[in-house]
């Protein structure tokens, strides 16, 4: 391994530095020509390595290309997650990369993308444990969201962080604003008869349904 690195390593300093990024370039827009290059992760992973390298050079890419391989990014990101032996860390970095390949009106005009993106972001920060960029990246969701719908996961992982951060007074108080707003009233505070009657409530609608029955419903 150590002698193919230094091979490789050597051949590429024989390409001249001007020529490496138009070359990475090629090399992905090469391989995105093959067919369903979304379902073969190997192809797709490649592409989106190659390109990657591009994004930071100024006008190597144009928009339709930066959109192009956005999406791609995200693909390769669930590609990666979904194996057997799931690669976080690299799974996060193609979400952050589609998230930098996106317009910077991207909330307005691409707004299902940036959306996918931003929250694979947030799970894989978790996943990666590098929850640095959570709060911001939850706070653009919920900032540019359409609907409250679009904005339950982001907040769900946001109480997730809270906790994590021993902030449980509000990460309770934004799981209570998600049960209020989906039609659960819960009181200012509770006593033990509120527990009371809550368990009472609920009894009978667990009759007959085992531990498997909640470990079989859909996450």
């Amino acid at each position: 391994a150590f002698c193919h690195d230094m091979l490789q390593e050597s051949t590429y300093n024989l390409i001249l530095p001007n020529e490496r990024i138009p070359l990475h370039k090629k090399i992905g827009m090469n391989l995105v020509l093959q067919d369903e290059i979304t379902k073969n992760p190997e192809l797709c992973t490649l592409a989106v390595d190659q390109i990657n390298i591009c994004v930071d050079a100024d006008g190597i890419l144009n928009h339709a290309d930066r959109e192009f391989f956005a999406r791609l990014n995200l693909v390769a990101g669930k590609h990666s997650m979904s194996t057997k032996k799931a690669n976080f860390k690299q799974a996060r970095g193609y979400f952050e990369a589609g998230i930098s390949l996106l317009h910077a009106d991207h909330w307005t005009k691409q707004y299902g993308l940036s959306l996918q993106l931003y929250e694979n972001s947030v799970v894989l920060s978790f996943m990666d444990g590098k929850v640095e960029t959570v709060p911001s990246r939850v706070d653009d969701i919920l900032s540019n969201a359409r609907s409250f719908d679009d904005t339950v996961d982001s907040r769900v992982l946001l109480a997730k962080y809270l906790t994590s951060q021993a902030q449980y007074a509000d990460a309770t108080n934004g799981v209570l604003i998600v049960l209020s707003s989906l039609g659960e009233a819960f009181p200012e505070e509770v006593t033990s008869s509120h527990v009371t009657n809550e368990i009472h409530a609920i009894t009978p609608m667990l009759k007959g349904i085992t531990k498997d029955t909640f470990l079989n419903l859909p996450t």
